[in-house]
């Protein structure tokens, strides 16, 4: 019984992570990327800041696209 529980939970997990674009706010969106950004270049500045700068660019186009359609 605990075994179904479980494997239930962890497609539960899945389908929640590859749907993530689609229902996660632009807040959300932007703390998974820097995150991500974080785990990714460790060590190399310059890449991480890249990176982050991305992840603003993402934010600012998920915010302007939410105001346009509102």
């Amino acid at each position: 019984m605990f075994k179904k529980v479980l494997i239930a939970a962890f497609f539960a997990a899945v389908i929640a992570i590859v749907t993530f674009p689609y229902w996660g706010s632009c807040g959300m969106k932007y703390d998974t990327c820097v995150l991500s950004c974080d785990l990714r270049q460790r060590n190399d500045g310059i890449a991480k800041a890249a990176c982050r700068a991305e992840c603003y660019a993402r934010k600012i186009a998920c915010n302007s696209n939410q105001a346009l359609h509102r």
